[in-house]
């Protein structure tokens, strides 16, 4: 059971005069959670063997959200706001089986194995928005179910004494079906009466298939591995309500990746990774639905969204001097993307009616994902850590650096929100005893983030974090954890 209570200030910069939105919620969650894992390995003889993975997991998740939100202009003019309360029970239930066969020939290191997969996720939920203002109730009921079959071949062939070729195939077919039906009730004592417009049937299928080859190598603590795949992949979208469409995109990429572990020197190592990989929308992206359920913020998906393609590199450099118990590091990570799927905002500028029945007030936002080019996401971070003896302590500390290029949309005009962040951790671990075990830190956090449509705007803001997590082991193996953080949040707009 979580009581909460959020307090929320928003800021949309726009050309025709900033926005100000100020909200309060106070919420109370329930969350059920059950989770199962089996695992089975068979081996039928030296060169033979399978293994079963499964996982099953169910979630019951009721919240009640009573929410009060105003948006104010620039100078100080009530745009809007809303009073409303929104509760919502949601059942959740997840199976995953993976069975894996294994075989290897008589020749060392010339193997085959072949593994199939399969997912299953039924979600339903009924969702409550009461308009504590207009004295009116709209009832979400949704199901969406959740499929996939996915199967790998893979065939290595030693090269040499420490190289190795090995061809691949994965195949994966995922289905996704969602049903949202809306009830609308002039007043909470009223029958609610079928929405059309609120309401939609959607189904997608997401068909991947991946061909590959890689070669790999191992000497004297190095290890390098060049793939080269090529996906092909189909989205196929089929509309039931409120109109029946139907449509379908291909897609085709190469996708190269390259991995690599070096020793520098015995006490210094580097690792390396490259790779190109793509993304699917969500169901919840490709549904055109209008959701309603906060008025001054209604979304709708985009069922014209692309894959997203996505290019990556990671190193780390790690060190160690085991005479002084001192261990650092220090990694980089970038990413960039093309169709990358962010989001396009529009702001009314006056009451508008946007769809048969649902109306919103001005400086209302109506958000959607659509593909835009430019993502960009850096980052920086040394870590040092050292065994201070006296208190059987480790104190470890963090400096990191990141940027992040955001594109989108807002009324029509192309924006870039670029955040520039640095963090600082400190932080002791115990080395008491395996029956004591804590982690105390400080940390806090500075960002700044420009956005293009406002030119000499800048909003800068930092966050200080004091936590602590604690596990002590009892007798009879009786566990007690704790975890307790406090937070302060501070912005600045210049």
């Amino acid at each position: 059971n979580k009581v909460q209570e959020n307090l929320l200030s928003r800021e949309s910069f726009l050309r025709t005069g900033n926005q100000f939105y100020n909200e309060i919620q106070e919420s109370n969650a329930k969350n059920e959670n059950h989770r199962l894992n089996l695992r089975g390995d068979h081996e039928f003889n030296k060169n033979n063997k399978l293994l079963f993975r499964t996982s099953l997991s169910y979630q019951n998740n009721d919240n009640l959200e009573t929410t009060f939100g105003e948006t104010k202009s620039l100078e100080g003019l009530v745009l809007n706001r809303t009073q409303n309360q929104y509760s919502s029970l949601n059942k959740a239930f997840n199976l995953n089986n993976r069975f894996i066969y294994q075989h290897k020939f008589e020749k060392v290191g010339r193997t085959l194995s072949l593994e199939l997969s399969n997912t299953y996720k039924p979600t339903d939920g009924d969702n409550l928005y009461t308009d504590l203002q207009q004295d009116s109730l709209i009832e979400y009921l949704s199901d969406e179910n959740q499929y996939s079959f996915g199967t790998s071949i893979n065939y290595t062939e030693p090269v040499g004494t420490n190289s190795q070729l090995s061809v691949e195939y994965d195949g994966n077919y995922l289905y996704r079906e969602s049903d949202n039906d809306t009830y609308i009730s002039q007043s909470v004592d009223d029958e609610g009466v079928f929405s059309q417009t609120l309401s939609n049937q959607f189904k997608s299928s997401y068909t991947t298939h991946v061909p590959s080859i890689s070669f790999s190598k191992r000497r004297f603590g190095k290890f390098i591995r060049i793939k080269l795949a090529y996906q092909a992949a189909e989205l196929d979208n089929k509309w039931l309500v409120p109109y029946e469409n139907q449509s379908n995109r291909t897609f085709n990429n190469l996708l190269p990746s390259f991995m690599g572990r070096f020793e520098l020197t015995k006490k210094i190592n580097l690792f390396v990774r490259l790779a190109a990989s793509t993304t699917e929308p969500s169901i919840n992206q490709l549904q055109n639905v209008i959701n309603n359920s906060n008025p001054l913020f209604v979304t709708l998906g985009n069922s014209d969204l692309k894959q997203s393609n996505t290019n990556s590199l990671f190193f780390r450099l790690q060190g160690t001097k085991s005479e002084k118990n001192i261990v650092f590091s220090n990694s980089f990570n970038a990413q960039s993307s093309t169709d990358y799927i962010g989001s396009q905002t529009t702001v009314l500028s006056v009451d508008s009616t946007i769809a048969d029945g649902v109306t919103l007030q001005e400086g209302a936002q109506i958000t959607s994902p659509v593909n835009v080019d430019g993502y960009l996401n850096i980052r920086n971070t040394s870590t040092f850590g050292v065994l201070i003896k006296p208190i059987k302590n480790n104190f470890n500390t963090s400096l990191g650096l990141g940027y992040v290029k955001l594109p989108g949309i807002t009324n029509g005009i192309s924006n870039i929100a670029e955040t520039y962040s640095a963090d600082l951790k400190f932080g002791l671990t115990s080395n008491i005893s395996e029956k004591i075990d804590y982690n105390l830190f400080y940390q806090i956090v500075r960002s700044q983030v420009i956005n293009s449509i406002q030119q000499g705007v800048e909003n800068s803001y930092y966050t200080q974090t004091l936590g602590l997590k604690l596990t002590l082991t009892l007798k009879n193996n009786f566990v007690f954890r704790n975890e307790t953080n406090i937070q302060r949040d501070n912005g600045i707009n210049n």
